[in-house]
């Protein structure tokens, strides 16, 4: 039955809802049933120029879909189930003009080759894409599962993943992937990102680059390291996998270079990078590069003079609700030389010159009640732990051990070698608890406003994010991979999809939609396939619906025909 709007006077006002016209077996009648309930038009006007027209617009095309379905209905027998939610993918690719050059790569290196190196390359960047799986599975399950067919056999998968990663090929094929990109979008590398993870795998024994090491995952797995470099935009413009028992210290200078050189990043470029990568060499490092940084410090780990600094309330400025009512956040600031450092003057003498660097005080009410929260919970366990535990070791109680003191009493309270008394330290809670909320930040850029290098490095979740979205969302871990030159493949196809989706999410989409809400909604963008001239579409939301409209063409029909498929790639 079809759909109308039914406006109701209700105590002066109108209200909206959306009612249905369905048959009722019991008094074999047609009745009026709620579909759905909007609002008062009052308040609706807040949010849509003209409610009335927005909801009758979108009963027209519900009952349109409605009449459609049940003219067109299923035909017996069962159908082909494709996936179609890659065309984004599908038309970047095209749009980079990649596929000679791929093929180009297998030529070189495999000159009797009976497959294309590009094709296998779709398939399995759309296939980590739409459905992360292993090699085999991928293969098993989404080979004849897309409107484009391939051919190529499993054994020509395997022989061209490895052939990604041999001879540097993963290298050059990721450098035409950016030349690409470069050709057709202006990418931002005044700002860059920069971090490390690691990834581990489901294999006997350590060897080459993957060999045990601090896991951020805590599996007790050989792992391989992996060093990433993000534009502006979160667009990855390098990645770099190392020994899993290595540092990342020495890293950030090494890779920093080789990909400025790389990419031909001839200005300068502000580094930004977490705790974990300040350090006094890696600053000095950027200084004499003529690059600037900004860095996060610990606030805890930091000297009695700079957490005396931090504490002191005086020269804070205080920013405001947007009722300026409460304050939500404040900061202050101070010029700070960081250290000196030899350079050779023009005479080719050594002279010793001082870094100077900004330091940012920055407290936020939301982080404040987030570590008290995360604190006083912990607290709580810690209570009920040191009560009951026999055989107390002090690092069975992780990051809370220090607030955590022992005396040794004996029955008249005197102290001596007896059982361990085991109490919370309340001095110890106090003191953090009066530098919860702040972070303290370092930055070369003296004469920049200290909420723009607040901000900036806040943006650091990018790359948080890129290394949450290969993990969960491509599910890149674990891996189980042993011959160096497939996990090099491996990784190449991994990082090639999060490229094309970073490029669609920020360049194609204009960040409309979370790259994580955008793959779920490609995942379900399928269609049976009735014959070879009709599909019937069987998903669309309103993450379809943005995309329709970037790139003007029609997602949204409950059939379309072969030539309207094809114009979805």
């Amino acid at each position: 039955m079809a759909l109308y709007l039914k406006r109701t006077p209700q105590y002066g006002r109108i209200y909206l809802s959306i009612v249905d016209s369905v048959y009722d077996s019991k008094i074999k009648n047609v009745r009026q049933k709620t579909f759905k309930s909007l609002g008062y038009l009052d308040e609706l006007e807040k949010k849509y120029v003209d409610p009335i027209a927005h909801f009758q617009e979108w009963i027209k095309e519900e009952n349109e879909r409605r009449k459609n379905s049940l003219s067109n209905p299923i035909p017996e027998g069962e159908k082909k189930l494709i996936n179609l939610g890659y065309f984004p993918l599908k038309k970047l690719y095209n749009e980079l003009d990649l596929k000679k050059y791929f093929d180009a790569i297998i030529y070189m290196s495999r000159k009797n080759v009976r497959y294309s190196l590009s094709e296998i390359f779709e398939f399995l960047v759309y296939s980590r894409v739409l459905n992360p799986n292993s090699k085999l599975e991928s293969y098993d399950s989404m080979y004849n599962s897309f409107y484009h067919d391939f051919n190529f056999t499993k054994d020509q998968m395997y022989d061209a993943i490895f052939a990604l990663g041999s001879n540097n090929a993963d290298v050059a094929a990721f450098e035409i992937l950016r030349r690409k990109f470069g050709e057709k979008y202006r990418s931002n590398t005044k700002k860059v990102y920069f971090d490390c993870t690691n990834f581990y795998f489901e294999i006997d024994k350590p060897h080459d680059y993957m060999q045990k090491g601090p896991c951020k995952s805590n599996t007790n797995q050989p792992i391989i390291g992996l060093a990433l470099l993000l534009d502006a935009d979160k667009i990855p413009i390098d990645y770099k996998m190392y020994s899993g028992n290595e540092s990342e210290y020495p890293l950030y200078k090494d890779v920093i270079k080789e990909m400025k050189d790389k990419h031909n990043i001839n200005g300068k470029i502000i580094r930004i990078a977490d705790k974990g990568l300040n350090s006094g060499d890696n600053i000095k490092e950027t200084y004499l590069d003529g690059d600037g940084y900004i860095f996060s410090e610990s606030v805890r780990g930091s000297s009695e003079e700079v957490k005396k600094w931090i504490k002191d309330p005086n020269g804070y400025i205080d920013i405001l609700d947007k009722d300026k009512k409460e304050v939500i956040a404040k900061y202050k600031v101070r010029i700070d030389d960081f250290d000196k450092i030899k350079v050779k003057t023009v005479d080719d003498k050594d002279k010793d010159v001082e870094i100077p660097q900004i330091q940012i005080a920055y407290w936020s009410r939301s982080y404040a009640e987030k570590t008290k929260y995360e604190r006083d919970r912990a607290l709580s366990k810690l209570e009920k732990r040191i009560k009951t535990s026999s055989g107390y070791k002090k690092e069975l109680y992780g990051h809370t051990s220090k607030y955590v003191k022992e005396t040794l009493y004996d029955d008249l309270g005197q102290e001596l070698d007896a059982d361990k008394e085991r109490s919370i330290d309340y001095e110890k809670v106090i003191e953090d608890s009066e530098l919860d909320g702040f972070n303290l930040f370092v930055s070369s850029e003296i004469k920049a406003p200290p909420l723009e290098i607040v901000e900036a490095y806040r943006a650091l979740w990018q790359i948080e994010d890129s290394f949450k979205v290969l993990k969960t969302t491509l599910e890149t871990r674990p891996i189980y991979h042993s011959k160096m030159e497939a996990i090099r493949g491996y990784f190449l196809i991994c990082m090639s999809a999060l490229f094309l989706l970073r490029v669609i999410e920020v360049k194609k989409m204009k960040n409309k939609i979370p790259l994580t809400s955008l793959v779920d909604s490609l995942r379900k963008y399928q269609a049976f396939k009735l014959s070879n001239k009709e599909y019937l579409l069987t998903y669309i939301d309103d993450n379809l619906k943005l995309m329709s409209q970037n790139y003007g063409i029609k997602l949204n029909q409950f059939t379309k025909n072969a030539d309207e498929i094809k114009k979805l790639f």
